[in-house]
Order: C-alpha cells, then sequence, then structure tokens
C-alpha cells in the first residue's frame, strides 16, 4: 500500500526561522495562512525548554481566542500523549514538538493536562487586571473595581457632567460655550463626541494632561497634520496611472502632475463627479481641451485604478495642512474640556465602582512604574517572564503597547 507524500509549504524555511527561541520575531501573513498553528508550534517550543510553563506569556485580544488557543494547545498536548494520527507536514511538525513538552511535563512534574490553567494564555485586559489586582496601592485603586464589558453608559454620564458647568462660575464654563456654538448649540452632539472621545483617552490623556501651556503644541500638532496630508499626496502620485501623468498635465493650470494640494483638488474637481465617478462629459474649464479630456477618462476607464479613484475623490475633503486661528482656538477649547471630562469620568469609575478597561490599563502602568525607575512589581514579572507572545499585534493601543 502507497502513502501519498505529504506536501512541504514553499515558506517551511521561514516558518522553521520562527521557532527559533533564542530570536524574537514578528509574523505577517494573509488570512488562512497557519499564523495561529505557528503560534502553537512556538508555545510548544517553549515550552520544552523553559523551567516553568509560567514563564511563557501569551497574550491575545478577546477571551474566545485566548480560549480558543489554549483548547488547541492542549489537544495538541493530549493527541500525542494518545498517539492520534496526523496527516500534513504542520501536524507532523507540532506532533514531534508536543512530543518534547509531554517529556519535559514528565521531568519536571508539572502535569499540564490536568492543570491547565498553568498555561499563561491570556487576554491583555486580564494582564492588566492582575497587576491591578498584585498592587492596588501604587495602581491608585485600592479595592479592584468591576470592569465593565460596555463601559458607554459611564461615559455619557461623564460627558453630561462636563457640559453641565455650563451654568457655573467655573473657567471651563466659556471652554463649553464655546465648543457649544461651534456645534450650532447641539447639545447631544456634544455630549456624544466628549463620550466617544472618552472611549479613546489612552490615545490623548498623556497630551492633554501633561501640558499646561496648549498654544506650545500649535507647531507640533501642524506638523503632523501636514505629514498626514503629504503622506496622503504620495500615496495619490504612486497610485496614479501612466496614463494619468501622460495626460492630466496638459489640462492642470501649473501644466505639470499635481504635487500640492491645490493641484490634487483641481485634478479631482476636473476628472471627478460629487458621487467620485470618473466623468463622462468634459467640464467647462477643460473644454479647449476636449480630445485630451476624452482620451484619459477613457485610459482610465479601461485602467484598474480603483484604488487611485477612491484617494482622488478624497483630496477635496483633505484639511489644510495648518490652522487658522479661529480654528486653533476650537482646539485649546476641546484640550481644556478633554482635561475636565477626563477627571469626569474618573469620579464616575470612583462613585459606581465600576472602570473600563482603558482605565485598568492606565493604572497597570502606574502599579509597573516608568522604564527608568520601575516598581518591584514591575521587577518581579520582568525576572519571572521569559518570553512574550502576542497575537495580532497590530490591534495593539499606544498604552497598551508601553504595557508589554
Amino acid at each position: 500500500m502507497s502513502t501519498l507524500p505529504i506536501a512541504v509549504p514553499a515558506d517551511a524555511d521561514a516558518r522553521r526561522r520562527a521557532l527559533d527561541p533564542t530570536t524574537s520575531f514578528i509574523v505577517q501573513a494573509p488570512a488562512g495562512s497557519g499564523k495561529t498553528e505557528l503560534l502553537i508550534q512556538r508555545l510548544l517550543t517553549l515550552l520544552a525548554q523553559v523551567d516553568e510553563p509560567e514563564e511563557i506569556v501569551s497574550i491575545t485580544f478577546t477571551r474566545k481566542a485566548a480560549s480558543e488557543m489554549r483548547e488547541r494547545l492542549i489537544s495538541a498536548l493530549r493527541a500525542a500523549a494518545k498517539g492520534d494520527p496526523i496527516a500534513s507536514t504542520h501536524a507532523s511538525l507540532t506532533r514531534d514538538l508536543a512530543l518534547k513538552v509531554i517529556e519535559r511535563d514528565h521531568q519536571a512534574d508539572w502535569r499540564l493536562l490536568e492543570h491547565p490553567s498553568r498555561l499563561r494564555i491570556e487576554t491583555i485586559d486580564a494582564l492588566a487586571s492582575g497587576f491591578t489586582r498584585a498592587m492596588p496601592w501604587l495602581s491608585r485603586f485600592g479595592a479592584m473595581p468591576e470592569p465593565v464589558e460596555d463601559p458607554y453608559s459611564l461615559y455619557s454620564i461623564a460627558a453630561s457632567r462636563t457640559l453641565r458647568v455650563l451654568g457655573e462660575n467655573a473657567p471651563e464654563s466659556a471652554a463649553v460655550r464655546h465648543l457649544l456654538e461651534h456645534l450650532d448649540n447641539d447639545v447631544a452632539r456634544a455630549s456624544a463626541l466628549i463620550a466617544q472621545m472618552l472611549a479613546r483617552r489612552e490615545q490623548w490623556l498623556p497630551l492633554v494632561v501633561g501640558v499646561s501651556d496648549v498654544s506650545a503644541l500649535r507647531p507640533l500638532l501642524e506638523a503632523n497634520l501636514k505629514a498626514a496630508v503629504d503622506d496622503e499626496l504620495t500615496r495619490l502620485h504612486t497610485l496614479a496611472p501612466s496614463a494619468f501623468h501622460e495626460y492630466a498635465p496638459r489640462m492642470l493650470k501649473a501644466k505639470r502632475a499635481p504635487a500640492t494640494l491645490p493641484e490634487w483638488r483641481e485634478a479631482a474637481e476636473l476628472l471627478q463627479t460629487q458621487a467620485g465617478t470618473w466623468r463622462k462629459k468634459t467640464p467647462a474649464q477643460a473644454k479647449a481641451f476636449d480630445r485630451v479630456f476624452s482620451a484619459l477618462i477613457d485610459r482610465l476607464n479601461r485602467s484598474d485604478c480603483d484604488a487611485f479613484r477612491d484617494a482622488l475623490k478624497r483630496a477635496p475633503q483633505l484639511p489644510e495642512p495648518h490652522y487658522q486661528d479661529a480654528q486653533w482656538d476650537v482646539v485649546e477649547t476641546v484640550f481644556r474640556i478633554l482635561r475636565l471630562a477626563a477627571a469626569n469620568v474618573k469620579a464616575v469609575f470612583q462613585t459606581r465602582g465600576q472602570v473600563d478597561f482603558v482605565e485598568i490599563a492606565l493604572a497597570a502602568l502606574q502599579a509597573l512604574g516608568p522604564s527608568a525607575a520601575p516598581t518591584d512589581l514591575a521587577l518581579a514579572v520582568g525576572h519571572r517572564v521569559r518570553h512574550l507572545l502576542v497575537d495580532e499585534f497590530q490591534d495593539t493601543s499606544e498604552t497598551q503597547h508601553e504595557l508589554l
């Protein structure tokens, strides 16, 4: 009886390199390509070498993903222990690695199949919660509050309290009045916008709370704004097909391929309808170039340039790469309101005995201390953990990245 050969994937060498326990890796691959299986294999590789299973921490972003990863790891160990048949190259390698873990388990008397909780596969929220429970004083929590899966109602309460200062004799009252004037006195919209910002406060809190003179930030924020606009214009230039670079300069005022924001806006108005589709008729401003316009539109319709069409549609909405004084006044107003909203949401958390996972992550950072002066907790964790694996790393926020 003959057996079919097991196909070897084209990236087999890269997969094996990613199992080297002496080196760190970032693995990037499309969905369905076996990243989770590779993560399981690396976990097995590490388990066969560590002194204790707790030396490995594997982070996911949902409890479902953590549960599935734990189940797959345990299933691989059970199958190896029972000698179940295997049917693929991936499974063969996983089996070999699992057998080494079984051997290490017997040597060290871990009994992982009886005590799977020793495998530290957890969400990043659970990791942060563990730090705050370990050092309640440093995290400023005291007794651990209840984590809330859907904290939007808490944000809404904090937003309402923030807007309520309008009728009070407080410095923030003028800022609230300015915001409402900017939003046509739409209180509901203002409240919703503040609540939405509170849900993302780990992104702006260090900037808002840590800066006393907001005006000093104007050059930095304008530089970031310009960089974002420049990136989009560079992307437009890269996506533009050769036909655009060939024909557009004959119709544009600058007589060259677009480079500046006004030139790209001109190109968008010339070639696209307000709905973002290519024009069928020559617009009035291009009548003198009717044949050139028709030739370009024909080439664009025949080209595979959907990404360019969509990017060009956004060009008229790109902001100017600097703030006008009236716009900057609104920015300063928003800074003052967000500072007040951040204080209010903390007060709401304390009153309700509930917190969101953003607050837990921020408290965990407090418990670990800064990199230059880590707390005893940070030193203890750093001494104990030898390997850190993070699934879906691209989903980390800046706070979570700093926590890791």
